[in-house]
This record gives C-alpha cells, sequence and structure tokens, in this order.
C-alpha cells in the first residue's frame, strides 16, 4: 500500500517520490504495464509574495482534485512531478491537455491582463 499524503491539498514530496518512481518503474516492467511521468513548470507572471507562495499550494489542492487516487503527485524543486500508473502516452497527453485546460490562464493581475 503507497503512503498517503497528509491531506488532498498536500503532495509527496521529492524523496517519497523517487521511492514511488523506483517501485513503478519496477512493477511496469514486470507486469508488462504502461507507466507515464509528467513533469510541470509553476511560471507566474510579477507574482506578489502571497501569490509566490500560495500557488504551489493551490496547485497542489488543484492536482489532488483532478487526478486519480492511483497517480502520484510530487513536488520537486519549483516544479511538479506526476507518475500516471498503467498510462500510454495518449493517455498521458490526455492528463496533460485537461490540466493546461484548468490551469492556463488562471493567475489574475490588477490590470486584468
Amino acid at each position: 500500500m503507497m503512503p498517503e499524503p497528509a491531506s488532498r491539498s498536500e503532495i509527496y514530496d521529492e524523496n517519497v517520490f523517487k521511492l514511488l518512481l523506483e517501485y513503478e518503474v519496477a512493477r511496469s516492467q514486470r507486469y508488462a504495464s504502461p507507466l507515464s511521468l509528467l513533469r510541470i513548470g509553476l511560471a507566474l507572471i510579477n507574482p506578489t509574495q502571497v501569490e509566490a507562495g500560495n500557488a504551489p499550494v493551490a496547485l497542489a489542492a488543484m492536482l489532488n482534485m483532478r487526478l486519480r487516487r492511483a497517480d502520484i503527485p510530487a513536488q520537486i524543486g519549483n516544479g511538479f512531478a506526476i507518475l500516471l500508473p498503467n498510462t500510454n502516452e495518449l493517455s498521458a497527453r490526455v492528463v496533460c491537455d485537461r490540466l493546461l485546460r484548468i490551469t492556463v490562464g488562471t493567475q489574475r493581475t490588477p490590470l486584468g491582463l
């Protein structure tokens, strides 16, 4: 059984992610099942200090709400990684498209730009 993040707004840290990645790669090879890895960069345009601090937390919560329980999201440095067990390339692209539609353009600026 995989360890669970402390809450739905938290995601795995880099150390736990590395362990789960090794496990999932070995499992994928043993059972010839697909495995996909997504990398997400967090880019903010002229963020305030509050926005810069809240953005990773908000993205983590969004990932936890939009991904399957079997998916493994983690924050790695300033970015994020998502391991998608039993997911081929085509399905991973669908997940990418869905996450892009949800996140692109969500930052608000004082001028509304």
